[in-house]
């Protein structure tokens, strides 16, 4: 039995161990990380080390994790650096926790085969997980429907794209049954504190906070992001209210019309409390908005550019190029024809002069 099989989707507080658990705190417990082009160093890290720490707390290896990449080459960071890894991963033993490590462009860094494994170790009852962009294979994998799951915010727009019978939630990481995602970066910490108190308890969970200078663990539902009212410097209840519509609607409202009748406060009150504490119209919030995920979905997928158009908002593909153009300086095509694998921007050559 694999014990992270009972682990709750529950917000957990102290955890209650079955016997089950109890009798399994004894057996070593295998951790595969697969780093994938553009992974975030932080995430990994900030995973890893708590691990490492446990260990050296318990005097015993309770954890061994390795790195390994799907053809056993060094893998290159979001930052730029290669990491030599571990093993190929089909190579190595099935470990009992297998974590996809992704970050930037994960839709098109994940290699081609690497889903169908994460498919196939989830039938055979191991627990699989995706850290940062790393959830894109579960989902390439098909086994997140019906599941909790998540992944870093900026990661989303593209994701929701991709997938939009799946939605992922906010929370920074999630356990359901199987599955553990987590947003990466800083969040991994917490995610594993919650894995090495389950296996270790609690003395062990507090002490590895106290060596990482961790004050205390965030929750599973603890959001990703800051707080509307802390992000904004205010907190007018009708503006957060705007803001907050607009959020979650820009892709689908046509105008802000609607707005207005939402919060419940007149256009010229709503147009006020933006100018003063945004500094720009509710319609040009929204369409920055928009800009920023066409950017997103013109790095990280293959769309193409009047698909883009439309699925940001745009009347036709004209309109949104001009507009692009003019917020990013370059226009959708040589944005979209400049980037690297892993979403960094290139050096764009100058414009062909006019004939």
């Amino acid at each position: 039995m694999n014990v992270y099989s009972e682990l709750r989707s529950q917000p957990t507080g102290i955890h209650k161990l079955s016997a089950a658990k109890a009798n399994q705190r004894d057996r070593l417990l295998t951790i595969d990380f697969i780093l994938v082009a553009g992974f975030s160093m932080l995430g990994l890290f900030a995973a890893i080390e708590p691990l490492r720490r446990a260990n050296s707390l318990s005097e015993k290896e309770v954890f061994r994790f390795r790195l390994t990449s799907w053809d056993g080459s060094p893998v290159v960071c979001a930052a730029g650096f290669s990491f030599p890894v571990d093993a190929q991963f089909d190579e190595v033993d099935f470990a009992d926790i297998t974590f996809v490590c992704a970050g930037a462009a994960p839709e098109s860094n994940i290699p081609a085969q690497l889903p169908d494994h994460i498919r196939k170790l989830w039938r055979r009852g191991k627990t699989v997980g995706g850290l940062c962009g790393g959830t894109f294979a579960l989902a390439k994998a098909g086994i997140l429907s019906g599941k909790r799951f998540t992944l870093h915010w900026e990661h989303y727009a593209v994701f929701v794209s991709r997938w939009p019978d799946l939605e992922p939630n906010r929370d920074i990481y999630c356990i359901d049954d199987r599955i553990i995602t987590c947003a990466g970066e800083i969040a991994s910490a917490d995610m594993m504190l919650e894995v090495i108190f389950d296996r270790c308890g609690q003395k062990i969970s507090q002490n590895t906070m106290d060596l990482c200078l961790i004050k205390s663990k965030r929750q599973q539902r603890d959001e990703q992001a800051t707080a509307i009212a802390s992000r904004l410097g205010n907190r007018n209840k009708h503006l957060l209210q705007a803001v907050a519509w607009i959020d979650k609607n820009f892709l689908t409202e046509t105008s802000v019309d609607s707005l207005y009748n939402a919060i419940g406060v007149s256009a010229r009150q709503t147009q006020r409390l933006f100018k003063l504490y945004v500094g720009q119209s509710p319609l040009k919030y929204m369409k920055e908005l928009r800009l920023k995920h066409a950017r997103s979905l013109l790095a990280e997928t293959n769309l193409s550019i009047e698909d883009v158009a439309t699925v940001c908002g745009f009347d036709n593909s004209t309109h949104f190029s001009r507009t692009f153009r003019d917020r990013f300086g370059v226009t959708p095509f040589r944005y979209a024809h400049f980037i690297t694998p892993d979403a960094r921007v290139l050096t764009l050559p100058p414009p062909q002069a006019a004939a």
